[in-house]
């Protein structure tokens, strides 16, 4: 991998392989790109603003060159690498991925509110909460999306899907004996944990 801009590395600027300019270039080039991303790993604070990232995207070099990038931002500063070889570009994507999960509290359920890496948790979810009504029948109530450990940083997907269900029917009138939260990493993924909460006495 190329450095071509970092915060952690010795850099291609140190070294004197690209000057100011041409690191200022690539790195705009770069920033431009990660807009429309290959993958991606983030975390995101109340008001939706990314605060730790890692992206993997291509991007056409000024020599024409297609060329493959990882970008990456914490709480030092940001990185941005590249390589010719996509293999040897997700290969470094994934590594920093890990290295950022492994900053996770033991209380957190995961580091990322979103990732694709293979193995590790996320927090961020979409949900499907439905109620049972007296006849055993399911129907939908509502859909949404939300982050685990948004109220705390212990919460889990059970803890998550009781705050769910209370939030919905804070004084259940319609009487539901049960209410059903599904939870997905993505819209249409499958189903990473189901939850079933009594409502009896809620």
């Amino acid at each position: 991998m190329r450095i071509i801009s970092s915060v952690h590395e010795t850099d291609a600027q140190q070294t004197g392989l690209l000057d100011q300019d041409t690191v200022a270039a690539l790195c705009d080039r770069i920033d431009t790109a990660t807009t429309t991303p290959t993958r991606e790993s983030f975390c995101s604070d109340k008001i939706g603003q990314r605060t730790f990232e890692v992206v993997l995207t291509s991007y056409t070099a000024p020599e024409g060159e297609l060329r493959w990038a990882v970008y990456t931002s914490d709480n030092l500063g940001s990185a941005y690498l590249d390589s010719d070889d996509r293999a040897e570009a997700e290969a470094r994507y994934e590594e920093e991925v890990r290295d950022l999960a492994s900053c996770a509290h033991p209380t957190m359920y995961a580091w990322w509110d979103h990732t694709d890496v293979d193995g590790l948790k996320q927090c961020g979810y979409h949900y499907r909460l439905d109620v049972r009504d007296g006849d055993g029948d399911w129907t939908t109530r509502e859909e949404g999306t939300g982050t685990l450990g948004a109220q705390h940083d212990h919460e889990d997907y059970q803890d998550a899907a009781i705050r769910l269900a209370r939030e919905s029917l804070p004084y259940n009138p319609e009487g539901y004996p049960q209410a059903r939260v599904e939870f997905r990493s993505t819209p249409t993924g499958e189903p990473v944990a189901t939850e079933v909460v009594d409502l009896d006495g809620e």
